[in-house]
């Protein structure tokens, strides 16, 4: 049924003239991996402009080689290392301790950032672990000198800072990590786009997330196909997370990272 639906929804899009934005983002990247180089080829191979959300460790020199050269990848700080402080009391996995305040994180995220500053195709955005955001971290990130972050739908935030968020993953996580389902994922998209139709929000985009590390073979078969699909769909465009921004990506592979965090791009707010 969903593909009926969808299928009349996006001819709905295209005779107004609309295009339906997708972006995709990936998470828990360290280092080179074969899952890595799976995620790279497919977005290569297909031209989809790919977030990597990169967890600061030792590991990112290696990262920083291998993705130097490869195209419309945009790398994104996913952390400062994505270590789960939730104490035993506490629901739900958190990276920041309930008792830091806004200026301990901003300590440890200048740090953090001045190192994932020199990742090629770095952009001044934070991703919570977890989509776990601590009640200081907007602020904190302000403070620390970052210009957007993609806290996950659910978080309420004060609307300072430029915001794109990520609206349907490819895996379930209860009971371990698996593939979503086809059926599942796809009524999900559905129901987002006759959502943003309905409510005039043509250009909000939908956020596509992904795991290398953690995906089985169903979700990787899967994904091959949903981006074929998509590729034929003249009613959507995949976008990257600069130009959903308006933005130029801060430091291009190869060049010299600057050492200041004031040199950072300045973001507009997402319209």
């Amino acid at each position: 049924m969903w593909q009926i639906v969808l299928e009349r929804e996006l001819a709905a899009w295209a005779r107004g003239g609309r295009t339906l934005s997708l972006w995709w983002r990936d998470d828990d990247a360290r280092g080179p991996t074969a899952q890595l180089d799976r995620l790279l080829a497919l977005s290569e191979q297909n031209t989809i402009p790919l977030t990597l959300a990169v967890i600061p460790s030792a590991e990112n020199k290696e990262l920083a080689r291998r993705i130097g050269g490869v195209r419309g990848v945009t790398t994104v700080q996913h952390g400062i290392d994505h270590i789960n402080r939730a104490k035993a009391n506490e629901r739900g996995a958190q990276e920041m301790a309930a008792e830091w305040n806004a200026q301990e994180i901003a300590a440890r995220l200048e740090t953090t950032l001045r190192d994932l500053q020199c990742m090629p195709h770095s952009y001044p955005l934070f991703v919570p672990p977890w989509h776990a955001a601590h009640p200081s971290l907007e602020t904190a990130l302000q403070t620390a000198g970052f210009k957007g972050w993609s806290p996950g739908q659910d978080v309420q935030t004060i609307g300072e800072l430029a915001r794109v968020d990520t609206h349907l993953e490819i895996l379930r996580w209860k009971g371990g990590a698996r593939f979503r389902g086809e059926g599942r994922f796809m009524r999900g998209l559905t129901r987002l786009v006759q959502e943003r139709r309905r409510a005039g929000r043509w250009s909000e985009p939908i956020g596509i997330l992904t795991h290398h590390l953690q995906q089985d073979d169903a979700s990787w078969r899967f994904l091959e196909r949903f981006i074929a699909w998509t590729k034929g769909k003249p009613a959507i465009a995949w976008r990257s997370l600069p130009s959903l921004l308006d933005q130029p990506v801060a430091v291009e592979g190869g060049r010299p990272c600057a050492p200041a965090v004031a040199s950072m791009l300045s973001l507009g707010p997402i319209l």
